[in-house]
């Protein structure tokens, strides 16, 4: 298979290991060449704590893709996310000598490299930095402003740090298979470039992936992936409450909350009826549906509750912007669309996954899947947008990003 241009995205998911191969196509689109998923073993919540079942679990599926394609695979993206993480502001102001000159690329390098001298805490490792905007004499822009005639450029740029221990382990399990990491995306960004368009990445959306253990929340303004919080709580919380307080099994409590389940509550009559298998029965007994939209309300209710709180310390909620992107398999769940709407005070919120091209585009069509498609979106996109140092180096811990999207998610 003629795989140039290609790039691979690796998604590790406490919950599932997700993988992809993705090119441009013809028309400019993202296609799905190659995909690939299966359970994580190893995860603990969100935590890692046993290496060598998550090793196995990325190994089985990077395996499948390698026997579809019949080569191997050694070079990849990875997409994670933990609530560890942390968005830190960096910011710095160069002078151009002598004034009134074009700036230069080199200038742009510097002057953002500058602003990544901050601290994320401890020993917090620097994942990803994307300039949020620049000032070239005091005049916002949101592109690098190479070129531009100016006698001071300012940046504000958008830093990710998460404790190096975690990045380092990812690493050295993908380097004992013999595998080498390209580069780090995390979920909010990821998930964002999964589900949006190039005109909604301009216009902007809070986007909110409901994994399994973990919530992450990415906001996107003017282009830019400007924050992004981890919470640790996802919808595998709602299917422990309603096995504990339905006394059922772990399967039936996901049959429950996928099939049955409604997180908007004043939506369900109060004579619908559903059949309830519980713990050591043999024969399933009716309940009313009101009452599992109740537990489901209830969890659901205090992670977008969570994800305000976390909103509202970035920015007021009236200077967000108006939409709401769901994704994740957390988001399937009926009735999600209008809690969130009500609990952000009228945002509109829209469930939404991945649009490519290729015969995988009806698998990939889920939300799910968002954020591995992401991680292969802004791989697709790294030589175009990304801004490598001067030095040469290639080690994606020297890079940085600025957000230009070349693929519409519309076509």
């Amino acid at each position: 298979m003629d795989l140039h241009e290609a790039v691979v995205a690796l998604e590790i998911g406490s919950a599932k290991t997700a993988a992809l191969v993705a090119r441009p196509d013809a028309k400019g689109r993202l296609e799905v060449v190659s995909l690939a998923y299966g359970p994580t073993l190893g995860y603990e919540r969100w935590r890692i704590v046993d290496e060598q079942a998550v090793a196995e679990s990325i190994d089985s599926v990077l395996g499948k893709l390698e026997r579809h394609l019949g080569i191997p695979i050694e070079r990849l993206y990875v997409g994670f996310a933990t609530p560890e993480m942390e968005s830190v502001t960096g910011q710095a102001m160069m002078p151009i000598f002598p004034a009134g000159r074009a700036v230069k690329r080199q200038d742009i390098h510097t002057l953002v490299q500058t602003s990544r001298r901050v601290t994320g805490g401890g020993d917090g490792e620097q994942v990803l930095a994307l300039p949020r905007h620049f000032l070239v004499d005091g005049k916002k822009i949101y592109s690098p402003p190479e070129g531009l005639e100016a006698q001071r450029v300012e940046v504000e740029t958008h830093i990710l740090t998460c404790p190096a221990g975690e990045v380092h382990q990812i690493e050295m399990m993908l380097k004992a298979g013999k595998r080498e990491v390209l580069g780090f995306v995390p979920t909010g960004l990821a998930s964002g470039l999964g589900t949006l368009s190039v005109d909604g990445l301009e216009l902007g959306a809070t986007v909110i992936d409901i994994g399994a253990e973990t919530t992450t929340v990415g906001v996107f303004m003017e282009g830019a992936f400007v924050y992004q919080v981890v919470l640790p709580v996802g919808s595998a919380y709602v299917s422990r409450d309603i096995m504990q307080l339905l006394s059922v099994e772990w399967d039936e409590a996901e049959r429950l909350k996928c099939d049955e389940g409604n997180a908007w509550a004043e939506s369900v009559e109060g004579t619908d009826r559903i059949s309830v298998l519980q713990s050591g029965m043999s024969e399933s007994r009716p309940m009313q549906k009101k009452v599992l939209a109740e537990i489901v309300e209830s969890r659901m209710r205090e992670i977008f509750a969570a994800c305000r709180n976390r909103l509202e310390d970035f920015l007021p909620l009236e200077e967000l912007p108006i939409m709401v992107v769901l994704t994740g398999g957390g988001s399937v769940v009926r009735g999600t669309e209008q809690l969130c709407e009500e609990i952000l005070d009228g945002k509109r919120a829209k469930v939404a996954q991945p649009k490519v091209a290729g015969r995988f585009a009806g698998q990939v069509a889920s939300p799910m899947l968002a954020t591995i498609v992401g991680v292969a979106r802004y791989a697709l996109e790294s030589d175009e947008a990304e801004l490598a140092p001067i030095s040469g180096s290639a080690g994606w811990r020297d890079r940085f990003r600025t957000l230009i999207s070349r693929f519409d998610g519309k076509k």
